[in-house]
């Protein structure tokens, strides 16, 4: 069951106008809201999403909830810009696109930038219990050992991309039979899963002991934090690296105002609080600076002598995408089965 928390930071003088974001969870600092909402004279709505295809449906079926501001997936930005679902960004009302780091702009999935502003980004990986097993690549997750007791991810392109790897192909295939193979691959993990989510991931680790699961690079760091036993490792196969997005969608009513908020989480003393607060890694060269030393340290957030900048990352290809979809839906449908036979 999916739940919405809606975050108000208002201005002390009182203003109607109101920007609405809607964002995963704890991605934007309460202190960069609240100073935004103060410099504009605004209000400001934070709405928190789990699953991105619902952020594609809103937009989709006319921006009923008039959001000004989305912070989405690459894929997504593929996705959603062939849908003519986000507004093509003048860049001349932008002057902190400067302290972006080159290399997280003019990528595959947005080319020149159209779309998209580079806001966050990580790698995906495994999480696991050291004190339990051992995890050295994609493959060991289909240990028969670990009947029932994965935690997936329960976004698409990050579980395809793990069966592609672990079987030794390019995420970024367009084979047909690659693709039914990483899908057959799929199916094969199903009696190792006890859950599939991208929510809350600290709580399944820390509350209900899972021995390993899918993971983002940030909730592997807070796990870790907590309890030493468990270790977020980057595979031999290569970890997946993803960028979330900033972007104004279609139906905007306050594109102005976005475009102020565009500006303003650019600034590198606001990217830099954006980054610490969210527990993920910056493309903005310009804060990299201001970020603790504990936290550019850190291997789980800020990779190091592994080729990141080589880690491919997926994104939205039209000659593919209803395979994998159809691929997903029948892993879904096969896992839901499996739940309801275990009960």
């Amino acid at each position: 069951m999916r739940f919405l928390f809606l975050l108000f930071v208002y201005s002390l003088c009182g203003s109607e106008k109101t920007l609405k974001i809607y964002a995963w969870s704890n991605y934007i600092s309460s202190e960069v809201l609240k100073d935004f909402a103060l410099k504009y004279n605004v209000k400001v709505r934070y709405e928190i999403y789990y699953d991105p295809q619902d952020v594609r449906t809103k937009i989709k079926n006319g921006n009923k909830e008039q959001y000004d501001i989305l912070i989405i997936p690459s894929f997504f930005v593929s996705k959603m810009s062939m849908e003519l679902l986000l507004v093509s960004l003048d860049k001349s009302k932008l002057t902190n696109i400067k302290n972006l780091d080159n290399s997280f702009l003019d990528q595959s999935y947005d080319f020149g930038n159209k779309y998209s502003l580079p806001y966050l980004w990580g790698t995906t990986s495994i999480l696991y219990d050291s004190s339990k097993i051992k995890i050295e690549r994609y493959a060991d997750l289909w240990n028969p050992k670990l009947k029932n007791s994965i935690l997936a991810n329960n976004e698409m392109m990050e579980m395809y991309c793990i069966a592609l790897k672990s079987l030794g192909y390019n995420i970024a295939t367009t084979n047909e039979a690659e693709i039914e193979k990483a899908t057959q691959q799929l199916l094969k993990l199903i009696p190792n899963i006890k859950a599939i989510s991208s929510e809350d991931v600290p709580r399944y680790f820390l509350r209900e002991n899972f021995a390993v699961g899918i993971a983002y690079n940030g909730d592997g760091y807070a796990v870790s934090q907590k309890n030493k036993a468990y270790k977020y490792i980057y595979p031999k196969e290569g970890p997946s690296k993803w960028v979330d997005n900033i972007v104004i969608p279609k139906g905007a009513q306050n594109s102005e105002l976005a475009y102020q908020f565009l500006d303003f989480v650019m600034s590198a003393e606001n990217a830099a609080k954006n980054a610490e607060s969210a527990g993920y890694a910056t493309p903005n060269a310009k804060a990299l600076p201001l970020i603790s030393k504990e936290n550019r340290a850190n291997n789980a957030i800020y990779p190091k002598g592994i080729g990141i900048e080589k880690i491919e990352i997926a994104k939205y290809n039209p000659q593919t995408v209803e395979l994998f979809e159809s691929g997903w839906k029948k892993f879904l449908a096969e896992l839901e089965n499996s739940k309801k036979a275990k009960k």
